[in-house]
């Protein structure tokens, strides 16, 4: 049985938790008053985990029909009711046991693996770079030495399928990287595979030395899980969904800044990245905005001729977005007739 931590639970209380639980309703079916002994284990239990797991998974280990049942039943005492007691103290030892199980399985997997970053789609449509290419290390300011590892969520993979098959200028983009998903995981997509692997590269001192991997994987939705209808929210929530079993933030990367914010309230670490492009069309729409404020001295202001030939050139400019290309255009004019 899966249990889902709550985002500041700690994952190895939580393991210490359940397995004293376990132990205590293995003990539980041996005390003398059974009926009794099986109330305080529900009422410990709750009192413990409602601050640690979901409700959904309380409700599954210790609300059950059968508690309720129990609870609210005239016939205590009866044989149909002692069955039933003991049935549900026999599911509580295998259910606990089963979360217990889980929950290591969980944690070994998602441990030891470094720094976890989770690409958004945003990601994958607007850096520079392959993803497979990319110096990761640079990206998050990080030292070389530090292992990173890249998860993929589903929701992500099945964006780019659909922007793939759009009609938006940089399509191209999605299709690139569902090819490099599909050379590096082959026929095995549930397998870590190494994006970047140990490389050497120059010291300051002269010498050479290795860097750490950079090792991926696509996080498949679990069975029977159903997504919420906003992507950015599902693909935030796939994120959020491995914290608890790493132990530290796990990173997202992205783009968008609505993205950033769901992030961070999620309890996610965020690298926002800037496109470069957007990046100059701001710092030019800057400039200009700054010069408008200075057209009326352009017949007294030599430098105004530099600056006409500039407001020239941007107002041409298909790198730039269409207002501040035609604010270049409009300056550039008013300019003209002021010196004129």
């Amino acid at each position: 049985m899966l249990v889902t931590p709550l985002p500041w639970t700690d994952r190895r209380r939580l393991l210490d938790v359940l397995r004293q639980l376990h132990v205590d309703a293995m003990n539980a079916r041996s005390a003398t008053e059974l009926t009794r002994a099986y109330f305080q284990w529900c009422e410990n239990a709750l009192s413990q985990l409602r601050s640690m797991v979901s409700q959904a998974d309380v409700d599954r280990l210790i609300l059950t029909q059968a508690h309720w049942t129990l609870l609210n039943t005239s016939m205590i005492g009866t044989p149909q009711i002692n069955a039933l007691r003991s049935r549900e103290l026999e599911r509580c030892v295998a259910d606990v046991d089963a979360a217990v199980t889980s929950l290591e399985q969980l944690i070994e997997r998602w441990s030891g693996r470094g720094v976890f970053l989770v690409p958004d789609t945003c990601f994958f449509m607007n850096y520079p770079s392959k993803f497979n290419e990319l110096d990761y290390w640079d990206l998050l300011d990080t030292g070389p030495m530090t292992q990173l590892h890249v998860v993929i969520p589903m929701p992500v993979i099945d964006e780019l399928d659909g922007l793939k098959k759009s009609k938006i200028e940089n399509r191209y983009r999605a299709g690139a990287s569902l090819r490099i998903i599909q050379e590096l995981f082959g026929d095995k997509p549930n397998e870590i595979q190494t994006l970047r692997g140990p490389e050497l590269r120059p010291a300051s001192n002269g010498h050479v030395f290795q860097t750490e991997s950079v090792t991926a994987e696509i996080l498949f939705d679990p069975p029977g899980h159903q997504r919420v209808e906003i992507m950015d929210d599902e693909i935030v929530r796939r994120a959020a969904s491995i914290q608890p079993y790493a132990g530290f933030p796990i990173t997202l990367l992205t783009y968008d800044t609505n993205m950033e914010l769901r992030a961070k309230a999620a309890g996610l670490s965020v690298k926002l990245l800037v496109d470069e492009k957007d990046e100059r069309d701001t710092k030019v729409a800057e400039t200009v905005a700054q010069w408008m404020t200075e057209v009326g001295n352009a017949d007294a202001n030599p430098a105004w001729q530099d600056r006409l030939a500039q407001l020239r050139q941007w107002s041409k400019d298909s790198a730039l977005s269409g207002t501040t290309k035609f604010a270049a255009g409009s300056l550039m004019k008013q300019a003209d007739t002021s010196k004129s």
